[in-house]
């Protein structure tokens, strides 16, 4: 007997999206600032800021709402302010976490035992660029993306020299270690940040028609379903060790996420169909989600 084949269930979002995107903005500070969740004393903490603004985008894009795309554009040039663009070893790349609070200073943020802090991820400097891509995109105007091209160009050459690896596939990030102080490359590559790396250096190739920007979009974008994809399990990975392993975890939302991130930046396949199919069985009668290993159903 054939499998039943899940169609997702086509319902007009827009006005429950733009209700969303709204709270966003009243959690929007004049400096442009979005705390992690309200009340919360950090902010962008692993690219959440970032993924808020592609919110307001969509939203901008659907309605035309002009305050959307300020927030927008006042959220691009908050997280401007704080890419490091004078150390030469860190050029072009963010701090884990910041304050809420102006100066906004970066917030020591432990991921797991013996880990003191961590910088440079790999999604972080690319979002920023796609986020100029967007505003571009939007407007028909390049203010910002002429103005920050400096930075975006840094932004991308960070993660091209510090965390894409022979493969062309990127490693996370860089790990501060308590035991000796100093930070070291945590070389696991998350499959959802290949999708925002994608997003990422193929935005850099459009607005600054840089080669290598190209050649590395083009690299994820016909590997990355491939490679981080489980034909065993019908899914995406949580993500690839250094050694080539998958890892499938699906324990909490990192997990799940890669089952509607990629389809979404990678579009139509037959993984990214069997991967959406699966996310949908872990889907609760309200739409919600399951975010647990025992859902984990082939």
């Amino acid at each position: 007997m054939p499998a039943t084949v899940l169609k997702p269930l086509i319902v007009d979002y827009t006005a429950t999206g733009l209700k969303v995107a709204g709270y966003l903005l009243k959690q929007q500070n004049a400096d442009g600032m979005i705390p992690d969740e309200p009340g919360s004393q950090i902010v962008n903490q692993d690219s959440n800021m970032e993924y808020a603004l592609i919110g307001l985008a969509a939203a901008y894009r659907q309605s035309r709402d002009v305050r959307y795309l300020n927030g927008l554009e006042r959220g691009i040039v908050w997280l401007a302010e704080r890419e490091e663009m004078t150390d030469p070893d860190w050029c072009g790349s963010w701090r884990y976490t910041y304050s809420t609070t102006p100066p906004y200073s970066p917030v020591p943020v432990s991921p797991g035992p013996g880990i003191a802090d961590v910088r440079g991820v790999d999604s972080t400097s690319a979002l920023f660029v796609y986020l100029l891509y967007l505003d571009k995109t939007l407007t028909g105007a390049d203010t910002l993306s002429s103005l920050y091209g400096p930075n975006a160009r840094a932004s991308l050459d960070f993660i091209l020299a510090h965390n894409q690896g022979a493969d062309g596939f990127f490693d996370s990030s860089r790990q501060k270690w308590e035991s000796d102080g100093q930070w070291h490359l945590w070389a696991f590559r998350y499959s959802a940040d290949q999708a925002d790396d994608y997003l990422g250096v193929r935005a850099g190739w459009i607005l600054y028609g840089d080669g290598r920007y190209s050649q590395s979009a083009k690299l994820l974008k016909f590997r990355a379903p491939v490679k981080f994809f489980s034909t065993r399990l019908h899914r995406y990975a949580l993500g690839m060790d250094e050694d080539g392993t998958l890892d499938p975890n699906l324990d909490g939302f990192d997990g799940v996420f890669p089952q509607g991130h990629l389809p979404w930046v990678f579009g139509a396949n037959i993984g990214n169909s069997s991967s959406y199919q699966w996310l949908m069985r872990c889907a609760r009668v309200e739409r919600s989600y399951v975010f647990k290993a025992t859902l984990n159903m082939a």
